[in-house]
């Protein structure tokens, strides 16, 4: 009688779920998303400021009471306009190199928005009403 030789079906069904355990652990130890993350976060925040800037001129302009003064771009500007405070530790805004304030209510000035750990920066759109 012959012999057989090879592995078992089993055998290549147990090799196989090692093999995706060890890669489902492995695998986000060399792969790291966070920057990604922080950058896409980033972006969204400086987007939620355009937006509340808008609206809050919108406002303004019909005299609401609801209606928040805004000069400029730091965060205890912008954080009058948002509903939810951006944290003052991890993000900082800024007028972008060659633009100038607003001078006049309606005015508006490009700002970037930075967080520390991220490389890149994110614009928004500040209008002035005071």
């Amino acid at each position: 009688m012959k012999a057989q030789s090879g592995f078992t079906l089993v055998e290549l069904i147990i090799v196989i779920v090692i093999l995706g355990i060890l890669s489902a652990v492995a695998l986000p130890r060399f792969i790291d998303f966070s920057g990604d993350a922080e950058e896409a976060a980033l972006s969204a925040n400086a987007a939620a400021i355009s937006s509340a800037m808008s609206i809050n001129y919108a406002a303004c302009t019909l005299g609401k009471s609801e209606c928040e003064d805004v000069a400029d771009c730091t965060l205890a500007e912008v954080n009058n306009v948002l509903t939810q405070d951006l944290d003052t530790t991890k993000y900082t805004g800024a007028l972008k190199t060659g633009e100038t304030p607003p001078a006049a209510n309606g005015n508006s000035a490009i700002c970037t928005l930075s967080a520390t750990g991220v490389t890149e920066t994110a614009e928004f759109t500040v209008i002035r009403w005071q």
